[in-house]
């Protein structure tokens, strides 16, 4: 998306017009330790990094998924309250320093607000927020 932005500005007349007439907040990556713990060690890892108090020597045990770290549907279906488990939701809403960050960050822009999309990269899909249903987010 960041590159299709680059490469079609001052090309496409519609997306160079988008561009310049809206702000732009693109966060390409919200959960660094976690991504970057994917590549030397569990592909398939989820979750961030932050050490859960009740494991903290357990390296499983580590971390809460970001994505189940909002406040919306805490801990609903798909979600888990064991530390060890890849779908574990944190102990509160915004527990996490990702989730947390995101929120503040939506918070100050949100009266100017137009559109707000996430790219759940595992699995590779775009889902948009709560998108584990078919059924309408409140």
């Amino acid at each position: 998306m960041i590159n299709n932005l680059l490469i079609s500005y001052g090309t496409d007349r519609k997306l160079t017009n988008l561009i310049d007439t809206h702000d732009w907040y693109i966060l390409p990556l919200v959960n660094p330790d976690g991504y970057l713990y994917t590549w030397s060690w569990n592909r398939l890892w989820r979750k961030n990094r932050a050490v859960v108090p009740s494991f903290p020597g357990v390296l499983i045990c580590r971390g809460a998924d970001p994505n189940r770290n909002f406040d919306i549907y805490f801990g609903g279906p798909s979600t888990s309250s064991t530390p060890c488990s890849s779908i574990f939701k944190g102990d509160r809403p915004f527990s996490e320093a990702e989730s947390s960050a995101i929120r503040d960050g939506v918070t100050q822009i949100k009266d100017r607000l137009k559109a707000y999309f996430t790219l759940h990269s595992f699995s590779q899909l775009w889902m948009t927020p709560h998108g584990y249903t078919t059924m309408q987010a409140p």
